[in-house]
């Protein structure tokens, strides 16, 4: 029995595969037959009825304890792992024994099939790890040999391509010597070949120059000796001219002159019956001096042509009595002659005696002269003296005249200012007396209107003959009632006194410079603040309005410097502008213009005065380039910039309207382009390469300076340059022999016409690189146009003409100043000295 249990026993059946006994094949429905017969099909049934399959614990969990191994660390015993395995399985067909696990038919499949899969799993990870690792091996195997490989090949091919360039570079350096050979040898055979060309063809230029200067030199020293005679033929004609227009000046100069003598001297008669008396005493004195001096020149002649004579006839003497010594000494025979010579000596030296007394009473009579001449110049001194005084006294009594005139002058326009403002009072008292009587007096004292109607009708009615009523289109303000008893003479006084005040204001206002507040002028507010307080605009006279005009003449006369001509040019735009805003507001222009239908109106008294135009136009001339610069004088150009930016800060320094700085630089500009442009067409030495290319970087400079300054202040001022430029442009091309005339007056020069152009073609020449001018049959078109034009046209000038005149209407300053604030105003110290400006200081607090 122990041997029966120790073993396990097995019962084998031996079923027959096919009935023709081969190996390999298998016959279905036998096999079945036989098992079935054998009863193993039921046995087999029969066991799967039961638990067939059965296991000790430590078998089972040695064989499925894998499946699960989380109960195989030994905190568990067999039973019990064996439990938990199965349960963890989800098998249920199972019983647990004593020492063995009981199972059922296919349970012991799925936990054979459970631990194939978890071996199977465990194989592939082992397997996965070690192909890993062999592969690994064979890849750093394989990378190493491929390193060596590609080392191998690398320095190989290397080697190869080290070979290639070195065999290259031998080639390269052999053919570049061979062509430098080459080339050198075709360079020095081309080279000698070209000097000898060269050499020719020099020698021919050079000969070719020659002959050219030796003409061009023979042309010049005959244009210089026709122009000199020429230039010596119209000098002498304008000296002539010159020297007549002189004398014919001259003559009406003197007669002017003799023309206030005479007049000076009907002022004065008695001064000059005085003159004239002196004059001729002084006349006769000096033709006696005169006379005297000649007598005494010719004594004094004659005294010493005598004294020469006789000393010529003593050395004679001596000279002959020396002779006869020696005649005496050496001929003895010849006493008897010079005996006789000595004679005739002795009566010559009695004679010559007889001329020395002569001579003595000669020198008396010139000491008596002497002293008469002495005595004539105390005279004429005196005289001289009493001339002098008399010429102090009439000089005196004419400034004494001069300031008598001067007081009658001033006298005649107070009574002419006195008797406008006797009359604006008489119309104001008219129209007073008229509203007087259509409304009816209401007062304590029927009387007084009455006796005042009395009282100053017959001077009212004697005025209206003469003189039409002004009725103002405003409504006047009242007026204060007419003291009783006040007398005319009374009146005219106290209205004389108050407008004389207003006008000393005024003047003041004028002569002082008030300066600007937020851009507006201070003075020309005040003044038109005052007119409005004054009532002026409803008076027929503007007398007033003469007196500001005047005033102002005068301050641009005393102060003609570059400052005050802007200040007033903007003060009487911005008055203008508010006078005739106000004129405009009230219907005066329109009532003005109806009543004096051929005055100028107030526009042309205010902004349009002579002194300001002379002003405006002397700023332009004095200030202005006159003519083209030379090359040498770099600085010309660089003195118009300056003149343009500080005429430019002046004018926007004073707040002139840009409207008046666009008129005042384009008029400029325009100046700058006609003086240009005459000088050039007048100059022959402006007319040249490098005068055109000095001309051109100047208007570069003018460019940038009306970029910088911008169009509201520049406007078009570049387009006032477009004759100069223009010409400017054609005398530095290079190409003028290749230019026809059309393309000159289409593509270069649009604006100028073909006299002009003929005239600069003419004149031109290049004295930088020596080029010509434009073709001969260019020319000789040209020259067909302009005879054409000659016999057509009535003027041959072809000069720009010079207008400086800005034209301008009271509308452009209207549009172009903004509104002004009379409120904002900043007094000056002076306002609270004049009693008849307090309302402005009242009006400001």
């Amino acid at each position: 029995m122990e041997t029966l249990n120790s073993t396990e026993p097995h019962y084998i059946r031996c079923v027959k595969p096919n009935s023709l006994n081969r190996p390999q094949q298998f016959e279905n429905a036998s096999v079945i037959h036989q098992l079935r017969c054998g009863g193993v099909l039921e046995a087999v049934r029969i066991s799967l009825a039961g638990y067939p399959t059965r296991r000790t614990y430590s078998e089972f969990v040695d064989r499925f304890g894998l499946i699960a191994s989380e109960f195989m660390d030994g905190s568990y015993d067999d039973k019990a792992a064996t439990e938990k395995i199965l349960q963890k399985l989800k098998l249920e067909n199972f019983q647990l024994g004593r020492t063995k696990v009981f199972l059922r038919a296919g349970q012991i499949g799925i936990l054979d099939q459970r631990r194939a899969e978890v071996l199977d799993n465990a194989a592939k990870c082992i397997q996965r790890r070690m192909r890993t690792f062999i592969a690994h091996q064979d890849f750093i195997i394989l990378r190493s040999a491929a390193i060596s490989l590609q080392a191998g090949c690398r320095g190989h091919i290397a080697r190869k391509i080290y070979a290639a360039k070195r065999e290259t570079a031998a080639a390269i350096s052999i053919q570049k010597y061979i062509r430098m050979w080459l080339t050198r040898h075709a360079h020095l055979k081309l080279y000698f070949s070209a000097i000898i060309m060269q050499s020719h063809v020099r020698g021919f230029v050079t000969r070719q120059r020659f002959l050219h200067a030796k003409e061009h030199s023979a042309a010049t020293f005959v244009q210089a000796y026709w122009r000199m005679s020429k230039v010596r033929s119209s000098f002498l004609r304008y000296q002539t001219s010159i020297v007549a227009i002189q004398c014919l000046w001259r003559c009406r100069q003197a007669k002017r002159e003799l023309r206030r003598l005479k007049q000076e001297a009907n002022e004065a008669g008695a001064l000059r019956l005085a003159k004239n008396k002196l004059e001729k005493q002084m006349e006769d004195l000096s033709w006696r001096l005169h006379l005297e001096k000649k007598i005494r020149v010719s004594n004094e002649e004659a005294k010493k042509i005598e004294i020469s004579k006789l000393q010529k006839m003593l050395e004679a003497l001596n000279l002959e009595l020396d002779a006869a010594k020696l005649a005496k000494i050496n001929e003895c025979n010849k006493n008897a002659v010079l005996q006789n010579q000595l004679e005739l000596s002795v009566k010559e030296k009695s004679a010559l005696k007889r001329e020395l007394v002569a001579v003595d009473e000669l020198r008396k009579e010139n000491a008596l002269l002497k002293v008469s001449l002495d005595a004539f110049e105390r005279k004429y001194k005196t005289l001289e003296l009493e001339l002098m005084n008399a010429q102090k006294s009439r000089d005196e009594t004419m400034e004494k005249l001069r300031e008598f005139e001067q007081k009658c002058s001033q006298l005649e326009q107070n009574e002419e200012r006195l008797e406008e403002k006797l009359k604006s009072l008489e119309n104001e008292n008219h129209v007073l007396r008229q509203k007087a009587l259509s409304t009816p007096f209401k007062s304590n004292r029927p009387g007084f209107a009455k006796s005042v109607s009395e009282k100053y009708s017959t001077a009212i009615t004697s005025h209206t003959d003469r003189k039409t009523i002004f009725e103002s289109p405003t409504p006047t303000k009242l007026i204060a009632p007419f003291t009783v008893g006040l007398s005319d003479s009374r009146r005219s006084k106290l209205t004389a006194e108050k407008h004389q005040d207003n006008y000393e204001f005024l003047s003041k206002c004028i002569k002082e410079n008030l300066g600007f507040k937020n851009g507006k002028p201070i003075a020309a507010r005040i003044i038109y603040k005052c007119l409005l307080h004054w009532h002026s605009f409803e008076n027929e006279r503007t007398a007033i309005f003469d007196s500001i005009i005047e005033g102002i003449n005068e301050v641009l006369k005393v102060r003609e410097d570059d400052i005050i001509l802007p200040y007033w040019l903007s003060n009487t735009s911005a008055l203008l502008c508010l006078l005739q805003r106000n004129l405009r507001s009230n219907g005066f222009l329109t009532a003005t213009a109806q009543r004096y239908p051929g005055s100028s109106g107030l526009t042309s008294r205010t902004g349009h005065s002579p002194k300001t135009g002379r002003g405006v136009q002397g700023a332009k001339s004095s200030r202005s380039p006159g003519g083209i610069p030379q090359p040498s004088s770099g600085g010309q150009w660089d003195n118009i910039v300056k003149f343009l930016d500080s005429l430019m800060s002046k004018l926007r320094g004073n707040h002139v309207p840009s409207f008046f700085i666009r008129k005042l630089v384009t008029q400029v500009f325009s100046f700058i382009n006609i003086t240009l442009f005459n000088s050039l067409l007048l100059r022959r030495e402006c007319c040249t390469f490098s005068n055109g290319e000095y001309v051109k970087s100047g208007l570069a400079e003018l460019e940038k300076w009306i970029v910088n300054a911008k169009e509201e202040y520049a406007g078009t001022s570049w387009h006032e340059l477009n004759y100069i430029r223009q010409a400017v442009g054609f005398l530095v091309i290079h190409q003028k022999r290749k230019k026809s005339l059309e393309e000159i007056r289409q593509d270069l020069c649009p604006a100028l016409t073909v006299r002009q152009i003929y005239r600069i073609s003419t004149m031109y020449w290049d004295d930088k690189y020596g080029t010509q001018s434009v073709s001969n049959e260019v020319v000789s078109v040209m020259r067909e146009i302009v005879s054409k034009d000659n016999q057509n046209l009535t003027s041959n000038s072809f000069l720009l003409d010079d207008d400086l005149s800005i034209p301008f209407s009271a509308e452009d300053i209207d549009m172009a100043i903004p509104a002004i604030d009379l409120d904002e105003i900043h007094l000056p110290e002076f306002v609270s000295e004049y009693s008849c400006a307090q309302f402005l200081i009242s009006h400001q607090k």
